[in-house]
């Protein structure tokens, strides 16, 4: 009898702890899928700024096979959509990104960047202040940059000036600003100051034929000869 009693205890202390081990087990596989999305999500972005755009769609939407709540990857996935020129899709992969993470700055940032390519500034440049006002958003020079170059899009320079600036105070050296402040001062008539900020922006990055064409329409507005014909030379290397 008391071995049967004995025998009957360890067996509900077995069942006892294989349901108390059973949660445990299963969030920890739960977790472990989600750092596993997580991974597939990181190398498509990569990808995807490499221009491996096919290699970067797998990886994006293993993401999402993966765990179906991964905001990160749906928001990549609209920037890849838009990149194939597929807007339909890009707005829906937006759509569920925003839905799944409603302030993730870098949803917002790439979600109102979209917006302005498309032409709607005031409905991105709100989507864009609202990224570049999270105090904990590291890089928040990059939706005021794009801020500013939408601003620059829809005329007005004020607005785009006010938020260029704010961006290059957080971030001197940022590329994408420098060039911008270079086409706003070229369209104020500031030449001397669009020349200088194609300096400061050759002493970071490699000039773009954008930036070339630029620099060409500057040196010729300051009337230096020279210095317009050496950009054009360079222009010829983009030719096909």
């Amino acid at each position: 009898m008391i071995a049967k009693y004995a025998s009957l205890v360890l067996m509900l202390s077995m069942l006892a702890a294989c349901a108390a081990g059973g949660p445990s087990k299963r969030t920890k596989d739960a977790e472990r899928i989600q750092r596993l999305s997580q991974t597939y999500t990181k190398k498509g972005a990569i990808y995807l700024s490499e221009g491996k755009l096919k290699i970067a769609l797998h990886d994006l939407h293993k993401a999402i096979d993966l765990d179906p709540e991964n905001a990160e990857a749906y928001g990549t996935l609209g920037v890849l959509y838009e990149r194939l020129g597929k807007l339909d899709e890009a707005e829906r992969y937006y759509a569920r990104a925003r839905k799944l993470a409603p302030e993730n700055p870098t949803i917002l940032n790439n979600y109102g960047r979209h917006l302005c390519a498309q032409g709607k500034f005031q409905e991105g440049l709100k989507v864009l202040q609202r990224a570049a006002a999270d105090p904990l958003y590291e890089t928040r020079w990059i939706p005021l940059t794009n801020a500013g170059e939408c601003a620059l899009k829809a005329g007005d320079l004020a607005k785009a000036e006010a938020f260029l600036r704010q961006a290059l105070t957080l971030n001197g050296n940022f590329p994408p600003a420098l060039a911008a402040m270079a086409e706003l001062s070229f369209r104020k008539g500031k030449y001397l100051s669009a020349r200088a900020f194609i300096e400061r922006y050759k002493a970071q990055a490699r000039l773009t034929e954008a930036m070339l064409r630029l620099a060409v329409k500057v040196e010729t507005a300051l009337g230096d000869s020279q210095a317009a014909r050496a950009y054009q030379e360079q222009l010829q290397s983009f030719s096909p």
